[in-house]
């Protein structure tokens, strides 16, 4: 089909938008908050004096809700900064339910503290939707969460080899990075690469591919998080399914079962097999006794926060608060434990009523999105792939408090992804409406798949 003809305004217009990019200081707002999410060891869980760690995170909090509130203010757009409004409404009213919560709080000041920071993610989402112009926009979000993430896991890495001592990737809460923290970075950044290799292609994923891998992949073998393995694996099928041309799935197919015949013949009794399994149960089980079968002990604290749950039903304890002192008696140690798990997460803390506005926050966009998809073959491939990654998200959401829990790196990702897909759909409404300011350029995608035969199916 012949694409229409491009005027010498939507030409002008078409040049603006590839210029146009997510505002710097933006970005470097989701760098300060993926690299300052580290722990100081030993630090009392609940201590009301505040370590230099924890004073670092204050300020970066407070300055990043400062800096994105003026950011949203210089850069707003009545179109646009409408559609993303109604995009975000919901979610915006969660956030405000969590603030309203404080008044019934326990702890008063961690629940301040925490849903400050969940209006900073927010606040980030919305930056970057409202400044969304063009795939270049994506680009840019994605190689600058790439490159905050292979740093930091590379001094994660780094600091695991050669300084062992300060307690860094392992599975206490006196740890500078808790093993599950580091497992959720090392996907976070294999399957951000993965997806500006694979979708789109981009220069700069090229460079970044080999190293980027390498030292992902070895932090997510180092962390030894169940978990975070088996969400990757999900979601890199996922991605491979949805975008990666079909001759080259066939060809992967002929290829494995080509091996799994040579190796009958070289190997008839099963006897390399039988080592692999037994290698990989030991992994698995990470020689813990009933680790598997209790779910590393989960089971228990569901059940205390279940019950927690039950004696304030509608409302919750308050943000981040799991029970109405401020104290669970869990695995023999008294704390505000989180539940390890989203939806009771979001239930014990902010009850029934908090729940369903989180709920109607994340599928009013997610509509949104859907129904656009039709509309551009590059947002249906930012929608795809955010689908994907949503994969991730719900098998990590089942075994830990995620997005809802402290801010770490996996939140960073997550709101930067929602805000680009709010962007590019209210991107896709705001063409229906004949707005030429924000047209998308009709030749950017000739210019950028990698693999168009995938997208041919979105």
């Amino acid at each position: 089909m012949n694409q229409p003809a491009v005027t010498a305004v939507e030409a002008n217009s078409n040049h603006h938008q590839l210029r146009a990019h997510v505002p710097t200081i933006v970005m470097a707002v989701a760098w300060m908050l993926i690299i300052c999410t580290f722990n100081m060891p030993d630090r009392v869980d609940g201590a009301t004096v505040l370590d230099p760690v924890a004073l670092l995170k204050l300020g970066s909090r407070v300055a990043s809700i400062a800096i994105l509130t003026m950011m949203l203010w210089w850069n707003w757009d009545s179109v646009r900064g409408r559609l993303v409004i109604q995009s975000m409404l919901p979610i915006g009213i969660f956030a405000a339910w969590g603030l309203l919560s404080v008044l019934w709080s326990p702890l008063t000041g961690v629940s301040l503290g925490q849903v400050g920071s969940f209006i900073v993610l927010l606040l980030l989402a919305a930056n970057i939707a409202l400044a969304w112009r063009s795939d270049a926009c994506t680009s840019r979000v994605f190689m600058h969460l790439s490159l905050a993430l292979f740093v930091f896991n590379c001094f994660l890495l780094l600091s695991t080899i050669l300084f062992a001592h300060l307690g860094s990737v392992v599975r206490t809460q006196n740890s500078f990075i808790h093993a599950t923290m580091a497992g959720s970075n090392a996907s976070m950044g294999f399957l951000v690469l993965l997806g500006a290799r694979v979708i789109w292609g981009w220069r700069w994923s090229r460079v970044m591919l080999l190293p980027g891998l390498a030292v992902h992949g070895s932090l997510l073998i180092i962390a030894h998080s169940r978990t975070a393995i088996a969400a990757t694996l999900v979601a890199t099928l996922l991605i491979y399914i949805l975008f990666v041309n079909r001759h080259i799935m066939w060809a992967c197919l002929l290829f494995v079962c080509t091996a799994a015949g040579l190796y009958l013949v070289g190997d008839p009794s099963f006897e390399m097999a039988d080592s692999l399994v037994s290698s990989g149960e030991g992994f698995v089980e990470r020689d813990e006794y009933a680790s598997v079968s209790s779910l590393s002990g989960r089971d228990e604290m569901w059940d205390e926060i279940w019950r927690s749950f039950l004696q304030s039903p509608w409302i919750g304890h308050g943000y981040f608060v799991s029970s109405e002192t401020g104290e669970l008696l869990v695995w023999f140690e008294v704390g505000n434990w989180t539940a390890h798990n989203i939806l009771l997460q979001a239930l014990v803390t902010t009850g029934i009523i908090g729940t369903l506005l989180l709920a109607w926050g994340y599928w009013r966009p997610a509509r949104t999105m859907l129904t656009t998809m039709s509309l551009n073959r590059q947002h249906a491939a930012l929608v795809l792939y955010c689908l994907s990654l949503c994969s991730w998200y719900f098998i990590w959401g089942v075994m830990n408090e995620s997005i809802l829990g402290p801010l770490q790196p996996e939140g960073v990702v997550f709101y930067s992804m929602f805000g680009l897909g709010i962007g590019s759909s209210a991107n896709q409404i705001a063409r229906l409406y004949s707005a030429p300011a924000v047209t998308q350029p009709v030749h950017s995608y000739a210019d950028q798949p990698r693999f168009p035969g995938g997208l041919e199916h979105a």
